[in-house]
């Protein structure tokens, strides 16, 4: 039988292990994307259609999956199919929307998003405090009793 003591070791131990690891990811997460900020090509995009397809919900919402097309740094044109969904009439076929892609990819451009970017790196970082604060309570409480 493990002692009570030790078993809070371990455990502190192995949490505190993955709070480091989360904020890892997350620091890693934060220089990739700023990374392809950095580097990558702002453009403005016109709708060329909208596939339509639904949310995958249990209520089966029409959704819309646009398709864009636009005109790279070569001038040659260049049609992009992000995978978003995007509600019934919020975008329209002709409407101009800002994407953003890598130089070399510019058939992955993407509409810019908060989200898209930088929700990865702060879930991580989150995930690891937690991880790291009750990893560290634990070894406290162990080294007390």
């Amino acid at each position: 039988m493990i002692s009570s003591k030790l078993r809070l070791i371990i455990e502190g131990a192995c949490m505190v292990l993955a709070g480091v690891i989360c904020l890892g990811a997350s620091a890693h997460a934060f220089f990739q994307s700023q990374h392809f900020l950095r580097t990558a090509v702002h453009v403005n995009a016109w709708v060329m259609r909208l596939n339509e397809g639904y949310d995958g919900s249990n209520y089966s919402r029409t959704v819309y999956y646009p398709a864009f097309v636009f005109e790279d740094a070569k001038w040659h044109r260049v049609e992009a199919y992000p995978h978003i969904m995007v509600p019934a009439n919020s975008l329209k076929r002709g409407d101009q929307a800002p994407l953003i892609y890598a130089p070399d990819h510019p058939w992955d451009a993407k509409p810019y998003a908060f989200r898209d970017f930088w929700m990865r790196p702060v879930i991580y970082c989150g995930v690891g405090v937690v991880f790291l604060g009750l990893g560290l309570g634990a070894l406290c409480r162990a080294k007390s009793e």
